[in-house]
């Protein structure tokens, strides 16, 4: 039979705590990507898609953190959150391209029914909201780098540390400007791909290669605006540093 495969996403990456995503090329391979994340529904539910390329299916708010229509057999979570609240994040994450589902188990007394009444409406309001979505295209403006590189080598020696904060400090100035914003992989990162964007977040990408650096000065020479953080460019493409940062022409400093 004809059946779609992906990856599980609790398995596949746990971000903050160091360890790799799913491989990048294991997502692409796969029919669609799931995730399995609570809370941030909409920063996992752009970033897995920019990286994967493809449809993604995700966790609607609920369990440790929004505690909405999850009980394990030995625990009893109140309802902590509104049902406008929950609507919000589920609507965030419809608009980031990604299909929420939610797994409900039972409680004791043998129904949730509490949470079922919570979402069926905004579950209603999703397939409403269906035709208008249905092989919708983002609109294109800005672009934030994930660099798998980075994660990889820059973070190697220091396994607590993260990029995952400067990602999602950056996709939370967006959110907050009401800027749409895409994610794109350092595999992904050629002439080609940037001058789909008007402007390019590198927030912290400390390594480049450099057939990268001279992709994305050309980008700036043809136009294109970056906004870079902290040590980008600093590194090789084998995490050691330099003299000085590679895109030195693109920033205008040494």
């Amino acid at each position: 039979p004809d059946l779609p495969v992906s990856i599980h996403g609790q398995g596949a990456f746990f971000i903050d705590m160091g360890n790799f995503f799913a491989p990048l090329n294991a997502l692409r391979l796969s029919d669609f990507a799931y995730w399995e994340w609570y809370g941030d529904e909409l920063f996992y539910s752009a970033l897995l898609r920019g990286l994967s390329h493809k449809p993604t299916l995700g966790h609607a708010p609920y369990g440790s953190e929004f505690q909405v229509g999850y009980w394990p057999a030995s625990h009893q979570y109140p309802l902590s959150y509104s049902g406008d609240y929950i609507n919000a994040v589920v609507s965030g994450m419809v608009a980031h391209g990604c299909r929420p589902i939610m797994l409900l188990d039972f409680s004791p007394d043998g129904s949730p029914k509490d949470s079922v009444s919570l979402m069926e409406p905004i579950y209603r309001a999703v397939k409403e909201k269906q035709q208008y979505i249905q092989d919708a295209a983002p609109f294109l403006y800005a672009a934030i780098v994930y660099s798998d590189a980075t994660k990889t080598y820059y973070y190697r020696h220091d396994p607590e540390r993260s990029l995952v904060p400067s990602l999602r400090g950056a996709f939370d100035v967006f959110q907050r400007l009401h800027v749409p914003v895409e994610f794109l992989c350092d595999l992904d990162l050629d002439l080609e791909n940037l001058k789909k964007f008007k402007l390019v977040v590198l927030p912290n990408t400390a390594v480049l290669t450099k057939p990268q650096v001279q992709a994305i000065t050309q980008y700036v020479r043809e136009g294109g605006s970056i906004l870079a953080t902290y040590e980008t460019s600093l590194y090789d493409e084998l995490g050691e540093i330099q003299g000085n940062f590679a895109l030195s022409e693109v920033f205008g400093l040494r």
